[in-house]
């Protein structure tokens, strides 16, 4: 017979399937590997599917960056839908009663205590012309809204005393549209705008100031 061989059992085929439930914890030090997976024939359901049932205040999925040392151009997640022209980059969905209120809570969070000259949030629009249902952001409600409390979108601040609470530029010259539309065609007994003051206001305070510039 031929002498006996030993393969690493690193360099084995192990199909995915293949693989069973682990019984301990998991740690893998790439270093400068990648890891890549392709599904190029799927074209429905999940590719890559996390579930849990039991988790309480931990997290399903957590990316954590190099902090300080990532520049511009770094980026922790990045989606890239390529050149669909339809279907969504990322879709939250909550069938429960959403409740929750608080400074962790939210469909979407973002944190940024320590933001000072910087974005928390920017969507950048330079090449295609926006026309017809188009829009770079949009809020929608088609349900029957009967509280009083409720706000389709609040905009609020506790502890500035100086700067800009909501800013709407547009310095583009010879401007022919509408900078701030409101449309209230169904008002019946409500309001279509209203400005609320406080007795704090001292002279030279306004509640409204309309310049015209020259």
């Amino acid at each position: 017979g031929s002498a006996m061989t030993w393969t690493a059992p690193g360099a084995l085929a192990v199909r995915w399937n293949s693989l069973i439930a682990p019984t301990g914890n998991l740690s893998l030090a790439h270093g400068a590997s990648t890891t890549a997976f392709t599904f190029n024939s799927i074209t429905s359901g999940s590719a890559f599917g996390l579930s849990s049932t039991s988790l309480t205040s931990g997290n399903l999925l957590q990316a954590t960056g190099s902090g300080a040392t990532m520049t511009t151009g770094g980026e922790l997640v990045d989606l890239a839908l390529g050149a669909n022209t339809v279907g969504a980059g990322l879709t939250v969905t909550s069938t429960g009663t959403y409740t929750g209120v608080g400074a962790a809570d939210g469909l979407i969070n973002v944190t940024a205590n320590g933001l000072t000259s910087g974005y928390a949030f920017q969507i950048p629009h330079t090449t295609s012309v926006i026309s017809g249902a188009g829009s770079l952001m949009r809020l929608s409600s088609t349900s029957v809204d009967t509280g009083t409390s409720g706000t389709l979108l609040s905009l609020q601040s506790t502890g500035s005393t100086a700067g800009t609470i909501a800013m709407i530029t547009n310095n583009t010259a010879s401007f022919t549209g509408i900078s701030q539309s409101i449309s209230n065609t169904g008002i019946s007994s409500g309001t279509g705008l209203r400005v609320t003051g406080g007795s704090g206001m001292t002279t030279g305070a306004e509640l409204i100031d309309l310049v015209l510039g020259s």
